[in-house]
């Protein structure tokens, strides 16, 4: 048998190459796939950026992180290339931008926020008017749309590409700002932030890295969530007047803390648990109460006795707005510690997170919950050994019967 021929990988690759995840002939300054495919050739490398910030009422300090990412790895859901932009052929770019708002305003103006007309004005209106002359939230516009395009036609892979390179020039710029947000800015960096938490939730649809390797938990969806609710908070601080009242109004609690991570003084001691999270509370209580408990334990107890208060918050009749908004900023205040666990595939973290994306399947109405359940609970159920596959009974139950809020 003939040996087989030795693979040269392309390390030096564009990076339009990397983000199609093909073979680079690394010839410069236009590579031969870019040429063929007629989009501009781009050789810088890419850069995803994560910001969390440490300061509490000051001016925030960051820090920050910097990866070496493709913008279309399995690793990470939201990549970007960096400058210059992608300039893919006919229309111009600035048709194409002009398409990106329209879209955006349509998606606006007639498919969501129909509970509350002011809160569609803010973000159909007086946000784009802040987006003028403030490029980190006319990227997050932009960037949120092609999203939205690219998920809903997932063969434009073009589309795909101008959303991740948005969504990277917007992060960048943000965090910029971070050290300077006060009233001259707080409306545009609150915006440009929720936008972003908005399209990080939603990247698991993200045709560039769905279905793309095995299921892992989504730790960098929740850590880029921590980054964000710290400059939610820094900016909440001074749009209490401003155009962006409206969506604090309609979600009085939307940070489940004033800061910092999840603590066991959150919410009450749980003396008993429901029906529906029993079995695991238990478990967990027991684990809690041995002789030689594990410090994991209370870590995961504490973040599964806050979702089960959700759950009971929403069972007693809290309005259905208040519990959807409460699911998409509780992953801002989890305790770092239960993220780590996450990451290492711990089995009593991955089901406790499970009984969240179980009450999320409640508030399956709006598109950006769509789905989101049944993939990320069928994944945790997946990884689990048989032993422990006894707790997601209720989550999995839940999602097969649906239910709505």
């Amino acid at each position: 048998m003939p040996a087989k021929r030795a693979h040269k990988k392309s390390r030096n690759g564009c990076g339009i190459c990397r983000a199609r995840r093909v073979k680079c002939d690394e010839v410069h300054p236009e590579c031969g796939p870019c040429r063929k495919h007629e989009v501009r050739c781009n050789y810088d490398r890419s850069v995803f950026v994560s910001a969390r910030s440490s300061s509490q009422g000051q001016s925030s300090t960051t820090s920050s992180k910097s990866y070496q990412l493709s913008p279309c790895s399995e690793s990470s859901p939201m990549g970007f290339l960096d400058p210059p932009p992608p300039a893919f052929g006919q229309p111009s770019s600035r048709m194409l931008d002009l398409q990106l708002m329209n879209h955006y305003t349509y998606m606006h103006l007639m498919g969501s926020c129909k509970h509350d007309p002011r809160v569609r004005k803010m973000w159909a209106y007086d946000v784009v008017q802040r987006a003028v002359g403030c490029d980190f939230l006319m990227s997050a516009i932009l960037s949120f749309s092609s999203m939205h395009l690219h998920i809903n036609n997932p063969s434009d892979r073009k589309m795909g590409l101008v959303s991740h390179y948005y969504f990277g020039t917007s992060l960048r710029l943000l965090t910029e700002q971070l050290s300077t947000i006060g009233p001259h800015n707080a409306d545009q960096a609150f915006a440009a932030s929720i936008m972003i938490q908005f399209q990080t939730f939603m990247s698991w649809k993200d045709p560039c890295t769905r279905h793309m390797g095995p299921y892992a938990p989504p730790v960098h969806w929740l850590e880029m969530c921590q980054g964000v609710g710290s400059i939610l908070r820094t900016a909440a601080q001074c749009v209490v007047n401003s155009v962006m009242k409206p969506l604090l109004d309609a979600s009085p609690a939307a940070l489940p803390r004033g800061a910092g991570p999840v603590s066991p003084g959150f919410v009450d001691e749980v003396e008993s648990y429901c029906p529906d999270f029993a079995r695991f509370g238990e478990f967990l209580t027991a684990d809690a109460a041995s002789e030689s408990p594990d410090p994991a334990t209370a870590v995961v107890r504490d973040v599964f006795d806050i979702i089960h208060t959700l759950y009971i918050a929403h069972e007693a009749g809290q309005n259905p707005i208040a519990t959807r908004r409460r699911l998409l900023t509780f992953p801002n205040a989890l305790d770092p510690r239960f993220i780590e666990l996450l990451r290492a595939c711990d089995p009593r973290a991955m089901i406790t997170l499970a009984h969240y994306f179980a009450i999320m399947k409640k508030a399956d109405g709006i598109w950006w919950f769509m789905g989101r359940p049944e993939y990320e609970i069928e994944g945790v159920w997946g990884l689990l050994d048989e032993k422990w596959k006894q707790y997601l009974s209720w989550p999995r139950k839940l999602v097969a019967g649906g239910g709505g809020l």
